[in-house]
Formats: structure tokens, sequence, C-alpha cells
């Protein structure tokens, strides 16, 4: 068994945003089974697992979809 971190498990539910309804549950299953294995479960990690399962769905996410931040708007906003 593991956890994630709220940030990791803003990725995952991202990720799983892009897929239809009745095949989310099924994605979170099997990126959990990509981890669940590691010693140690990392963003790095996470990410991968979250990229190799979409692929497998044919869907093709590129990196800032995954690896953005969710207040990166608010930087961006600020420092223009």
């Amino acid at each position: 068994m593991f956890s994630l971190d709220d940030e990791q498990m803003d990725r995952l539910m991202g990720a799983a945003a892009m897929l239809p309804v009745s095949q989310r549950d099924s994605f979170v299953r099997s990126v959990a089974g990509r981890v669940a294995g590691l010693p140690c479960v990392g963003m790095a990690e996470i990410e991968s697992a979250i990229t190799f399962v979409l692929n497998s769905y044919g869907v093709c996410p590129g990196t800032s979809a995954i690896t953005r931040n969710k207040y990166d708007h608010y930087a961006r906003g600020v420092f223009k």
C-alpha cells in the first residue's frame, strides 16, 4: 500500500480528467499498479506512470498537461 501527497493526487486527477468518466477508475488503478511496488514514489515516478498509462489509452498529453503547477496562472499574472 502507498499514498500520494496532494500535488501527486492533483496530477493524477488532472490526467484522469482527460479520459471519459467510464475509464477514469481503471486509469487510476493502472497508475497505482505501476508505482505500487516501487520503494519510493516521487513526482517523477507518478508522472512517468501517468504518461505510460495515458499512452495505453491512446492519449498523448505532452509534458505541460501533467507537469503544470495548479498555481502557474497566478505567477504569470503577478510577474508580467
